[in-house]
């Protein structure tokens, strides 16, 4: 139990609620002490979070591999479709976290480390790649076909993907006119360089600012997120949105878009799933 307990502190490990709750149980009852007090804080909000949020009408990313709760940050939520033609398609509720990355990947690129945080340091490439072995993961179809430096766009196959601009800025606004991701107050929903009057020097957990209508988090701040559009290589540039932690405000709006060249790893850069 100790090596178990070590490996959770250390971010190797994502438990089953069951052994969630059995590590909980052993630190109450050998009186381990303060040196464990983070580790048990980190063990009750995990359970917390399982038990609160156990939504219907999600769908889960290696939800075998990776267990209730190591799988629910990363969970996908249903984008409807519009009355003017968008179709509906599933997205990821978060980006990426560094717990999904590591499980499909097995590695984590990511400068500020963190099961929950978002992985960052992965570029435009690597993101398509992830999407890829992701789908062959779990027996869907690969979105992409890659050949050398030339990656298009397969609009029969059913797997994974990047959304395109058009696809991010439908399920940012959510039917709403917002100047962010769910709120007119960037302060509600966002981590950007002032966030709180401070100056962010990091990323932070997912999930811990308010969701949009749709229940979609960080889109705005925390980490800007990699779109798909078509023509991109590995020398040219691809477009990204929602800002991040070292942006200011006027940089994280919902309308805003950037171009960032696809070949750089950037500790501010993640990205987020699509299906369907």
């Amino acid at each position: 139990m100790n090596e178990l307990i070590a490996r959770v502190r250390a971010g190797l490990l994502c438990p089953s609620r069951s052994s969630w709750i059995e590590i909980l149980h052993h630190i109450e009852e050998s009186n381990i002490g303060d040196e464990y007090g983070i580790v048990t804080r980190y063990v009750r909000n995990t359970i917390q979070k399982w038990e609160k949020r156990e939504i219907g009408g999600m769908r889960f990313p290696l939800r075998e591999q990776l267990g209730e709760v190591g799988s629910f940050s990363d969970a996908l939520v249903y984008c409807p479709e519009s009355s003017v033609g968008q179709k509906g398609f599933w997205m990821g509720q978060t980006p990426v976290t560094q717990v999904l990355y590591r499980a499909v990947m097995g590695e984590n690129p990511s400068r500020f480390r963190g099961d929950e945080w978002p992985v960052e340091q992965v570029s435009w490439c690597g993101a398509v790649r992830f999407c890829n072995r992701l789908s062959e993961m779990e027996g869907l179809q690969p979105t992409y076909k890659i050949h050398r430096s030339e990656i298009k766009w397969n609009r029969e196959a059913n797997g994974y993907s990047l959304p395109t601009e058009a696809q991010w800025e439908y399920a940012a606004k959510a039917g709403t006119e917002l100047i962010y991701a769910g709120s007119d107050d960037i302060d509600e929903v966002a981590w950007y360089r002032h966030s709180g009057d401070r100056l962010q020097k990091r990323t932070h957990p997912v999930a811990e600012k308010k969701p949009n209508a749709w229940g979609l988090y960080d889109m705005s701040g925390n980490v800007f997120e990699w779109c798909y559009e078509s023509g991109v290589t590995e020398s040219r540039h691809a477009p990204t949105r929602g800002g991040s932690w070292m942006c200011r405000d006027s940089v994280c709006g919902i309308e805003v878009s950037q171009r960032t060249h696809a070949g750089l790893c950037l500790p501010d850069t993640g990205f987020r799933l699509v299906l369907g």
